[in-house]
């Protein structure tokens, strides 16, 4: 029953907040307007690509990106209901499009500008927070399904996994042990750089410690599930 208590504390709070989410939808575009523009490199307000400046960028971009995810929420069951409305034919015309048509953009740019490009696909940019946000939605659908299954429905179980896998996607993505990294700086003599979870892997192969990141991760998915 504790998953069905936390996916229904879970949707309260988030419907507790929908009546702001027209001014969330509005502050993160202007947040993501913001951080396109600067993260062009050389820019002379300021250059989210210097270091100094890249664990705020990263921060700003992840935090616009989710304000405009949590605006479009109010519209999510009818634009999910118009895709389903539409034919098969038509549905995987609209999910080639949205999916060929960022990276259409981001390649036409790198043919002029390689390095904005580049810029854009960073943690500071526009592409991984993207990224973020699709993986934290796929992890919502899942737990709320789950939630809608019952907690002792056989599929659930599943349910619950993707959801946990995805959200760590979304963690992965968001470069979230970066948050660390001032107050440990590089680890070891691998001299690594702890920017995700995956790089543990780097200094764990470093140190012949492979087994202990790929145990703990077992046990975080057994402990889910």
């Amino acid at each position: 029953m504790g998953h069905g208590r936390l996916a229904a504390k879970a949707t309260a709070i988030v419907e507790g907040a929908l009546p702001y989410a027209p001014w969330a939808f509005w502050l993160g575009l202007l947040i993501l307007i913001a951080v396109t523009l600067l993260t062009m490199p050389g820019n002379p307000v300021l250059d989210l690509n210097t270091r100094q400046y890249r664990e705020p960028g990263t921060i700003i971009a992840h935090a616009g990106a989710l304000l405009v995810l949590f605006g479009l929420l109010p519209a999510a069951p009818r634009g999910l209901a118009a895709v389903a409305a539409l034919s098969p034919a038509r549905r995987l015309a609209l999910l080639g499009t949205a999916t060929v048509a960022p990276l259409a953009v981001v390649g036409l740019i790198s043919l002029g500008w390689p390095a904005y490009a580049r810029a854009l696909t960073r943690e500071w940019g526009l592409v991984e927070p993207a990224e973020a946000t699709l993986y934290l939605t796929a992890a919502w659908i899942a737990w709320r399904h789950a939630a809608l299954l019952g907690p002792r429905a056989p599929d659930a179980r599943c349910y619950r996994f993707v959801a946990f896998f995805c959200g760590t996607l979304a963690l992965e993505e968001m470069d979230w042990l970066g948050l660390l990294s001032p107050l440990i700086g590089r680890v070891g003599a691998a001299d690594v750089y702890l920017g995700s979870s995956h790089d543990l892997l780097k200094v764990a192969w470093h140190y012949h410690w492979f087994a202990i990141p790929l145990a703990l991760s077992a046990l975080l998915v057994l402990g889910t599930v």
